[in-house]
């Protein structure tokens, strides 16, 4: 029954509506990747609520304290990222190769600061440098998804 004024039987939606990545059936959607990112993000921000508090009282060279700074700023931007790359445009493959770029990234990059700052092995920084270059590739993968 249809009134001017009141729809009582909904009409088929030709698209299905977005939902929360928890409960998402839509194609396309990335609950596992989702929740890699959340927890990608939930250790930024402790990691960085460490260098904050405990981690100036045991470091006392500026210079291992801005790079732990430079990886948690990282690691916290890329897991944004990889969050965006869930609703991603772009077929499955790519969306999962991109991320795998972006995750690769913040190990390599990011994991290779916060080791050098705790360990104090200098040969750790020659690692860093392939972490931004995977960030490169995982943001390029993004562009040109399809």
């Amino acid at each position: 029954l249809k009134s001017s004024r009141l729809e009582l039987v909904p009409q088929r939606r030709s698209e299905p509506l977005a939902a929360s990545p928890r409960g998402s059936k839509m194609p396309g959607d990335s609950p596992n990747l989702w929740h890699v990112s959340c927890y990608s993000g939930a250790l930024a921000v402790a990691l960085g609520a460490f260098g904050a508090h405990a981690l100036r009282s045991r470091v006392k060279d500026p210079k291992l304290l801005d790079a732990w700074d430079t990886a948690v700023k990282y690691h916290l931007l890329h897991t944004t990222v990889l969050l965006t790359a869930t609703k991603q445009p772009a077929d499955r493959a790519n969306r999962t190769l991109s991320s795998a770029f972006l995750l690769a990234g913040n190990m390599l990059f990011s994991g290779s600061l916060y080791l050098l700052v705790l360990t104090g092995i200098k040969k750790l920084g020659i690692v860093t440098p392939f972490g931004g270059a995977s960030y490169i590739v995982g943001w390029l993968m993004l562009a040109h998804g399809k």
